[in-house]
């Protein structure tokens, strides 16, 4: 099993060190999450009779899982009947959410902040990167929204101004999304440290910005202009005004939209911070599944301007 990464930031929790210091029942139940992705309402529902020769029938679908966990699982219920429960407690014939909840809950004390959702996204994430459609059904998910994301080179862009190379690469930089960026004023910049403060009311946050970036967004920088995108028109540009100008270099950009440039700099979030880092750097307030590549899937699940 992978290293997963708590969303303390610097510390990692090392799955294989839990799962040896788990009593039998508690490390079954680490390893069906982590092989199957399954839910924990999903996990505490299992009966014998769902234990195959080398696979789980979980709810509406089965699971390949491997030889050790098949024969832990049996070795775990051998006296139990096909109708019974995997597990169960004195006091009850099935385990209850709340006891897996809590068992989770002492895991986090002993090695850092886990959870059950934790393991599943891990575990999604392998699996799509893999292969789309057979973890769809491995997961038992409804529905996956796939995003092809374009490769785009925004050296080969020729812009017709400093104000626009700006937005593209801020968005490409940064992954800010456009309502935010229309929003950004002279004094949110901190060009002595490389530090943007991004002002959202519902996701406030502070991102670096490279010496590229900063030498850029200076130049374009007006002290007696309150916001830092404007027009001769305008004060500030809005919403609608950046996705025209996107629309100006659709042929050098691929036809690029704003929202496309952030996946794309959330794609590379993704290879080098855990889910927590990335849903705090780029303002996300949902995260599904987001793989390495060119790749990803569902990171809003409302529609962003």
């Amino acid at each position: 099993m992978p290293l997963i990464e708590d969303s303390g930031r610097s510390n990692k929790l090392d799955i294989d060190l839990i799962r040896h210091s788990l009593a039998e029942r508690e490390r079954l139940i680490l390893e069906i999450l982590y092989e199957t992705g399954c839910k924990v309402k999903e996990l505490v529902d299992l009966k014998v009779k769902d234990i195959k020769k080398d696979y789980l029938a979980i709810k509406d679908r089965n699971v390949k899982v491997s030889n050790s966990l098949i024969n832990g699982l049996k070795a775990y219920t051998g006296n139990k009947s096909d109708a019974e429960f995997i597990f169960s407690t004195r006091q009850s014939p099935k385990l209850s959410i709340r006891r897996v909840q809590q068992l989770f809950k002492e895991i986090s004390k002993k090695f850092g902040k886990i959870t059950p959702k934790d393991i599943k996204k891990i575990r999604q994430a392998e699996l799509i990167s893999k292969d789309i459609k057979s973890a769809k059904n491995i997961l038992g998910l409804k529905s996956l929204r796939e995003k092809r994301i374009k490769k785009i080179d925004l050296e080969r862009i020729n812009f017709k101004s400093k104000i626009h190379k700006g937005i593209f690469w801020l968005i490409f930089e940064t992954g800010i999304k456009v309502g935010e960026l229309v929003n950004i004023k002279t004094k949110d910049i901190d060009f002595e440290n490389n530090v943007l403060f991004i002002d959202n009311e519902k996701a406030p946050r502070a991102v670096n910005i490279s010496e590229e970036l900063k030498s850029l967004l200076k130049e374009i920088a007006n002290q007696n202009k309150e916001y830092l995108f404007y027009s001769r028109q305008s004060p500030k540009l809005s919403p609608r005004r950046v996705q025209q100008i996107f629309k100006i270099y659709s042929k050098e950009s691929s036809e690029v939209k704003p929202q496309e440039l952030r996946d794309i700099a959330i794609a590379r979030l993704a290879k080098e911070y855990s889910i927590d880092e990335i849903k705090e750097l780029s303002g996300l307030k949902h995260f599904s599944i987001y793989t390495h590549g060119n790749i990803g899937f569902a990171l809003d699940k409302n529609k962003e301007t």
